[in-house]
């Protein structure tokens, strides 16, 4: 539901959605990815990096946590370093 929600524009929906199965001892890269995004929506910049972070260590590989933590990076070289790591 959370997704769904998420996809059709409903983001304070589907962030209590999330948050509530997060809560709930759900431990999946996806949902992490998905918190951060939202939370870096909202200007929340470390809750942002740190759900990424959670979404990068169940899943190294998750291109799309990469390029998000990127894009929250305060400078050139952090930013490298996560699309690096992305593409490794």
């Amino acid at each position: 539901l959370g997704l769904a929600l998420m996809d059709a524009g409903h983001l304070a929906e589907a962030e209590s959605e999330l948050r509530a199965l997060h809560a709930m001892g759900a431990e999946e890269a996806e949902l992490e990815l998905r918190l951060g995004t939202l939370a870096a929506g909202r200007g929340d910049g470390p809750g942002a990096r740190r759900h990424l972070r959670a979404a990068l260590a169940l899943d190294p590989g998750l291109a799309a946590a990469h390029v998000a933590l990127a894009r929250l990076a305060p400078d050139v070289a952090e930013a490298d370093a996560a699309l690096a790591a992305g593409l490794a």
